[in-house]
């Protein structure tokens, strides 16, 4: 077999099960349905702005850490 035959059926078979994960009913686009409808309720609005400010206090804890690592007085 040729590489060119061989990365062809290597692109088949990706898409063969790449297609059925991401159709309409498929087990990725529930999880995103699911996720949809939590995210839009009052406790799902709660944790996405928790974990966006750990997030976003984690990087400027990071860079003050950095800038402070810079700067010892010791």
């Amino acid at each position: 077999m040729t590489i060119h035959r061989i990365s062809q059926k290597a692109e088949i078979k990706f898409w063969d099960a790449v297609i059925p994960i991401m159709e309409e009913e498929g087990p990725l686009m529930k999880t995103f349905q699911i996720f949809y409808k939590f995210i839009h309720t009052k406790a799902g609005y709660i944790t996405f702005l928790i974990l966006l400010w750990s997030a976003i206090g984690f990087i400027i804890g990071m860079i003050l850490g950095r800038i402070v690592g810079y700067y010892q007085i010791f």
